[in-house]
């Protein structure tokens, strides 16, 4: 196992935080493209500008994660 930096996926529907160990990151981009998707209800990728859903907010956290070297089991 190693600590490397990852980027934590949070969502929060209706005042609940909502957290999943799974949810990691390399890349804040990425991680940044999942939660504005969450955000707006996306179900594909397009250019255009969307509305948001009410009571549904995402946002990516660092933070420091233990991951196996061989698998570290990244959404990215």
């Amino acid at each position: 196992m190693i600590k490397v930096m990852a980027f934590m996926l949070i969502v929060i529907v209706d005042g609940e935080k909502i957290e999943n160990p799974a949810w990691k990151f390399k890349s804040i981009y990425a991680c940044n493209r999942f939660a504005r998707a969450i955000e707006s209800g996306d179900i594909a990728y397009s250019f255009r500008a969307a509305s948001y859903q009410a009571k549904i907010t995402a946002y990516c956290v660092p933070k420091q994660v233990l991951v196996n070297r061989e698998n570290p089991e990244f959404q990215d």
